[in-house]
């Protein structure tokens, strides 16, 4: 009897063990996929911040069984720089190509971050061309486009000089550091009035009126600040050294049309041209942070056009005189009279054009919005939003947030 409880334990243990080395190995294989990518690790990124990225990305199956690999294999030590991932690629494969530094050659990569204006993307991809295409492999000290990638937008040509100095490594030669900054600042507002001058040449923009399908003459109206605000989509790229400003806007407005043509029936089927939906689109992006947020709101807005109101959004009063939103926006910017302020008298209804370049997410929630009977919302500092019915309901809702210590 004894005998045959102790071969039970032994036999179920074995069993558990086989299915734990079982599980374990089939968490290292591929996920499986056509999902390809341009993965950057950033200098000083820990191991678990990269690997936490990379079942975000579904690049692997299990976070804790690749960081159990990395634990029992010593393989920690990744190298920074841009590398090329695909779904079919087992853990070993990926983190050895992490460990041994196998990056992209002669590529930089540029992050554009959804919600931010064109204005902000014209510093951005600037500096990154400016940058990235200043490269040296002769020297010591070179440009790290990886962390470039993950800089902020710049607030003014002010911060160039510590963006440059931040972002290049110490070499011996303190001249070469000084002749490297000043070539970087030189090509950067060579390529920002280069790329501004594009994206308001209407020679540009009627051949891509001519050559896409969901742009249309509303770009070239004369009164909308930025032709393409909004256009260009928000996304993680990968140019070749050498890339021009007409190469990097190609891509980002082919993206957007790689993006948005799945929908293209529901888009022909909406009463509002795709002009419209981006619109309301950039709207939604700067009032909402959630998916299900953005399709609420998107259905309050609907709601008010259907029935002739304004859409009353302070955001795009922001947008009208020029104003971001840490700026003090002013009552008379309120009841400004502009194309885009839709908090005045001289807007019903959508403003003339987009405000920002909005995620997927808030594309999608205008074309597919929530139906609802809701009239007004608002957000508190958490960006949780509060929908109500009547403009009293609201009031109700903002005096308690007030009392609640989450007002704005």
């Amino acid at each position: 009897m004894k005998k045959k409880l102790i071969i039970g334990v032994i036999s179920a243990l074995a069993l558990i063990l086989i299915i734990l080395v079982t599980y374990y190995h089939v968490n290292l294989g591929p996920v499986k996929g056509n999902y390809n990518t341009t993965f950057t690790i950033n200098n000083g990124e820990s191991a678990t911040k990269i690997i936490k990225r990379l079942k975000d990305e579904k690049l692997i199956r299990s976070e804790l069984i690749t960081k159990l690999f990395c634990y029992l294999n010593n393989s920690t030590s990744f190298q920074a720089g841009d590398y090329e991932i695909n779904q079919n690629m087992n853990v070993n494969t990926i983190i050895y190509k992490f460990n041994n530094g196998d990056v992209v050659k002669n590529v930089f990569t540029l992050k554009l971050v959804e919600g931010k204006r064109l204005v902000d993307y014209i510093d951005k991809i600037s500096l990154t061309l400016a940058v990235s295409n200043n490269m040296d492999d002769e020297l010591k000290g070179v440009i790290q486009t990886s962390d470039i990638a993950e800089t902020k937008i710049l607030a003014s040509i002010e911060e160039l000089d510590k963006v440059i100095k931040k972002y290049i490594l110490s070499i011996d030669d303190s001249t070469s550091i000084t002749n490297k900054e000043e070539i970087i600042k030189k090509d950067y507002e060579e390529y920002k009035e280069e790329l501004t001058e594009l994206l308001k040449n209407k020679e540009y923009l009627s051949s891509l009126v001519d050559n896409y399908w969901f742009i249309d003459e509303s770009i070239l109206n004369d009164k909308i600040y930025y032709p393409l605000e909004g256009y260009l989509y928000p996304d993680t790229y990968q140019f070749k050294k050498g890339a021009g400003v007409k190469d990097v806007v190609d891509k980002l407005i082919s993206t957007l049309n790689t993006k948005i043509t799945p929908y293209k029936e529901d888009i022909e089927k909406s009463k509002y041209s795709f002009h419209e939906l981006l619109t309301l689109s950039s709207i939604i992006e700067a009032e909402a942070a959630t998916d299900d947020d953005r399709k609420l709101v998107s259905g309050v807005f609907y709601n008010r056009l259907k029935d002739g109101w304004s859409l009353g959004s302070d955001v795009t009063s922001y947008y009208g005189v020029h104003k971001t939103f840490t700026d003090t926006i002013l009552y008379t910017d309120l009841i400004d009279c502009n194309p885009y302020n839709t908090r005045g008298n001289c807007v019903k209804g959508l403003p003339i054009g987009p405000i920002n370049s909005p995620s997927f997410s808030s594309i999608y929630a205008s074309i597919h919005p929530t139906d609802n009977d809701y009239y007004f919302f608002v957000a508190d500092k958490t960006k949780k939003v509060y929908f109500s019915k009547t403009s009293e309901e609201q009031g109700r809702v903002i005096q308690d947030l007030k009392n609640k210590g989450l007002w704005l």
